[in-house]
């Protein structure tokens, strides 16, 4: 306080409540050294630099510097004062200070003249010489803004604009003025102007930088800043990078371009999947859209290739996954899997997937070619049909055939569905290449009769997906029935549930087929089950005796229809008959009227059994009526 006794309050500027430091001043000094101060090895200086800002003439500015002893020892602390005269430093000289405790000098500035002023304070303590600059700087203006003026990456012949804001952060106007003398296409508007002191409406302006070239590479230009008639240290620094806009279809694991996707041999019916990466390697946005064309020679109702997504707009720089499916498709040739499989085996498709871009500077393209094998299963059956012998019920016979994969790479996995009567094991399994697996066919029927069924075989590649079909016939008969085993028991066991298979050899159904046909006879049922006849059940059923005369009752019928079918078929021959079925008179034979078998023919039956060509409408065959026996 010595100083302000000097001068008249109100012609004095007290400093020493504003000590915070200004932002450029700071990023001047590093670190922010004003509110860190400067340390020795005994003593610590607040704060490392003085500073006046905005000094007025004949005004006096003051601020104090506070020196702490930072030792654990009573020590002595001395100032060296400006050599300066504008510079007064208020202190007691050589004064011992107890540890952690400061001492605190006012430091004085005036001066009649306006300018720029710099000098010095020396804190000495021991070996410590700790300089702390003074400073003090007259109004001017300062302009701040970002010298960096980057476009980064443009187009050929794009127009792009960039703003510079820039701001007048003195207590002075500022009249400026923008220094260009290189021809480089970057176009600076205003080139010149003026901006008001700082807090004042006018102390801001946004400049607008414009570029635009059609020649590739690297453009720069620095343009120099005359504020108030002199040049300033901080220029604008233009750059730009003229790249050409393209699309890149690249590899989806960052192995570079791709240019072939190979997706290797699929079944018929499967797909397979991969995906790659569309680049908009250039500076403008783009849309693009997937070109995926037929291949050549070959013509399906479905498409063989399919890419996604087909079209999407790309920021700059922007990469969009895509993804590339191969799926052909499972067309049957022919009825059978046989006829399928011998018409062709593999199918080669190659196909160039073009993405066009548009929307940017000028048009663009990338293409990448996908390539791969279709192909058939080469599944085959050692029989397309078996045939058992005759079998009992409640019994099993079993042959054996064999089925194979001939595919050199790819598995096939096989299911075959049930049928009745027959059975078949394994119904499931799978293939590897030219492997080989045995099936074993058993006829087990459950009725009597002539059994024929086709087995099957649904063929699936790796994925699950139905590739194709194939059939095995089998046929049996059953002409008697046979005694049902039952298997169980407390004794019983794994064995005595496992299977019993009994083979038919070939010798066998040779001598089946070479011996004579037997007429079926079915069991009469009132012998295989006779009915129990007594006084509550014979008002609703018969004995074997009852059951046994209607049955022959029945027989005289059968037998008369089939010797008047015989007799009938054999009168078609005679022309006689032929004649007068037809209602033509007959003279060779007689009167047929007297002929006590037959009568006129008057029912027509609608049966045209003769081929005779011209016969009018109501002069067809005509059946006789027939005068059959009486039966008792």
């Amino acid at each position: 306080s010595a100083g302000s006794d000097l001068r008249p309050k109100s012609a004095s500027r007290d400093l020493r409540r504003s000590m915070t430091a200004r932002p450029a001043l700071t990023a001047t000094v590093g670190m922010n050294q004003q509110q860190l101060g400067t340390t020795g090895n005994f003593v610590r200086v607040f704060p490392a630099v003085a500073e006046f800002i905005n000094i007025e003439p004949n005004v006096t500015h003051v601020l104090t510097v506070t020196v702490v002893n930072r030792t654990d020892r009573v020590r002595r602390i001395r100032c060296k004062p400006p050599g300066t005269r504008e510079f007064t430093l208020h202190q007691i000289p050589s004064v011992a200070v107890a540890p952690g405790l400061e001492i605190s000098a006012d430091l004085e500035f005036f001066t009649e003249v306006e300018g720029d002023f710099l000098d010095e304070i020396i804190v000495m303590c021991e070996d410590d010489r700790i300089a702390v600059p003074i400073v003090a700087r007259a109004p001017r203006a300062e302009l701040v803004f970002d010298g960096y003026c980057v476009f980064g990456p443009i187009a050929p012949g794009a127009q792009t604009i960039r703003y510079i804001d820039v701001v007048n952060k003195g207590h002075r106007p500022a009249e400026f003025e923008i220094l260009k003398r290189d021809p480089a296409p970057f176009k600076i508007e205003p080139m010149q102007g003026r901006l008001g002191p700082a807090d004042s409406d006018e102390c801001f302006l946004r400049i607008k930088v414009t570029f635009e070239t059609p020649e590739l590479g690297v453009q720069r230009s620095i343009a120099e800043v005359k504020v108030n008639g002199k040049v300033i240290g901080t220029v604008i620094d233009m750059s730009a990078n003229v790249v050409r806009q393209q699309l890149e279809i690249v590899s989806a694991e960052g192995s570079g371009r791709a240019e072939v996707m190979q997706f290797g041999t699929v079944f018929v019916g499967e797909t397979r999947t991969q995906q790659c990466m569309v680049v908009n390697d250039g500076p403008e946005p783009t849309q693009f859209h997937i070109q995926v064309p037929k291949q050549d020679g070959i013509e399906y109702d479905e498409p063989v290739w399919t890419v996604t997504p087909p079209q999407g707009i790309l920021a700059p720089l922007e990469q969009r996954l895509l993804t590339c499916v191969f799926h052909p498709p499972l067309i049957a040739v022919s009825r059978g899997f046989q006829a399928q499989s011998a018409h062709r085996s593999t199918e080669d498709h190659e196909v160039v997937v073009v993405c066009m871009g548009v929307g940017g500077v000028e048009d663009m393209s990338a293409q990448v070619k996908l390539t791969g094998r279709a192909a058939y299963p080469k599944v085959s059956l050692a029989h397309h049909s078996l045939e058992f012998i005759k079998t009992a019920t409640n019994e099993s016979i079993e042959l054996s055939t064999t089925i194979k994969n001939s595919h050199e790479d790819l598995p096939v996995t096989f299911r075959i569905e049930r049928v009745p009567h027959f059975k078949i094991r394994p119904a499931t399994g799978r293939l590897l290449p030219h492997q080989s697996m045995e099936l074993v066919v058993s006829f087990a029927p459950n009725q009597l009769g002539t059994h024929k069924c086709t087995f099957k075989a649904i063929l699936a590649g790796g994925q699950g997906h139905s590739i194709g079909e194939m059939m095995l016939g089998v046929m049996g008969i059953c002409d008697r029935e046979g005694s049902k085993d039952l298997k169980g028991g407390l004794t019983a066991t794994e064995e005595t549930f496992k299977p019993t298979m009994t083979f038919q050899d070939q010798w066998q159904l040779e001598a089946q087929k070479k011996m004579p046909p037997e007429k079926f006879t079915r069991d009469k049922h009132w012998e295989k089950f006779p009915p129990m006849v007594d006084n509550e059940s014979i008002d609703y059923t018969f004995g074997p005796d009852k059951f046994e005369e209607k049955a022959a009752n029945k027989q005289v019928y059968v037998d008369m229809i089939r010797q008047r079918h015989a007799q009938r078929n054999a009168d078609m021959s005679i022309k006689e008959t032929q004649a007068f079925a037809l209602g033509a008179p007959v003279t060779d034979s007689g009167d047929p009227k007297n002929d006590p078998d037959y009568a006129r023919p008057a029912v027509d039956m609608g049966l045209i059994g003769l081929p005779v060509k011209g016969i009018s409408k109501g002069q067809a065959l005509r059946e006789p009526w027939l005068a059959l026996p009486a039966v008792d």
